[in-house]
């Protein structure tokens, strides 16, 4: 059972609540609910107990800035019960404000903020988001790096913005960001013309902008490596954060851990998702946390007996950003 447990990253995904509908969100049930510091308590005693503190927690929604009193307690909890493990707060920004920030800098958590591009992208995509409020965090991103927090970008690629997609990271080159994460959207129809597009500027944003983008997820993993864990509201914990988008009858079904009265494994979905990652998992060559990814998504749709999460074409994309690696993922 130890395959779960010693996990390099926790997501905490803190809320399902959310000021923004993202047309490619991965959650896809969202009921308004927050995990409570208690289930949090018992997962981390959990992982003590265990001898298995992990690299780093991050801490996702939703939006847990709308739920800033709980944010602010996890974390410290957090510096307090696992002092060496790094936090990363992943959040899209419009409600950060001087208080916030200056917390954030305190006990040195890292940001992580979802943008996508100019205004027109991100207003397009990220329901909620308008003009004015772009224009808002914009300024917001210059006061955390006036202020000394480290933030850095999530940028999702919609299909149907593959053709704008070197213009959008472009724009977002020149904003104070450390790295940018680029991410196909993992729920949208990839076709042929619109694959090639991203694969040929991929390329090109890499010659273009080389270390500015965040690669590590190409580099090889350590054979045997454990799966990470993501725990979502109330109390679903799962190998990986693809299982967002599961529905809450399957959520209940296969969650990887019980919390009451104690937390546990449970022994038989434990077996279960083994059994399915086995089964999906590349033995051809080593595998990459690109390949992980993959293997979550394959996984979400054997429970689900759906194919509505098109993995094949992420692979193709997946792939070929792997080929192409800045240098900072050779290292």
């Amino acid at each position: 059972m130890s395959h779960a447990i010693k996990s390099p990253h926790v997501f905490l995904y803190v809320t399902e609540k959310c000021n923004l509908a993202c047309k490619y969100c991965y959650f896809r049930d969202k009921r308004d609910r927050s995990l409570s510091l208690e289930t949090i308590r018992k997962l981390v005693f959990f992982l003590k107990r265990k001898k298995a503190e992990p690299i780093r927690f991050i801490l996702s929604g939703g939006e847990p800035l709308l739920v800033w009193p709980l944010t602010k307690i996890i974390i410290s909890f957090l510096k307090t019960a696992m002092p060496k493990s790094e936090i990363g707060l992943q959040t899209n920004g419009l409600l950060l404000d001087a208080s916030k920030i200056a917390f954030l800098k305190t006990n040195k958590i890292d940001l992580e903020i979802g943008l996508d591009g100019g205004v027109d992208t991100c207003t397009a995509w990220r329901r909620g988001m308008t003009e004015t409020s772009f224009r808002r965090l914009l300024g917001t991103l210059y006061a955390c790096r006036n202020a000394g927090v480290n933030v850095n970008c999530n940028m999702t690629v919609h299909p149907a913005e593959a053709h704008a997609f070197l213009d959008n990271l472009a724009f977002l080159a020149k904003l104070p960001f450390g790295k940018i994460d680029i991410t196909p959207a993992a729920f949208a129809a990839w076709e042929k013309p619109q694959q090639k597009t991203f694969i040929k500027d991929y390329g090109t944003a890499v010659h273009q902008h080389d270390r500015r983008i965040y690669a590590s997820d190409a580099a090889c993993l350590k054979r045997g490596r454990d799966w990470d864990l993501s725990l979502h509201p109330p109390g679903y914990v799962f190998p990986g954060d693809a299982f967002l988008c599961l529905a809450e009858p399957l959520k209940k079904k296969y969650s990887l851990m019980r919390f009451t009265p104690r937390a546990c494994i449970d022994a038989k979905n434990m077996a279960l998702f083994s059994a399915l990652y086995d089964r999906v998992m590349s033995t051809s060559r080593q595998r990459t946390y690109r390949d992980y990814i993959l293997e979550g998504f394959r996984v979400v749709n054997a429970l689900t007996d759906s194919t509505h999460i098109r993995w094949k074409d992420l692979k193709v994309l997946f792939d070929s950003m792997t080929q192409i690696c800045p240098a900072e993922s050779q290292k």
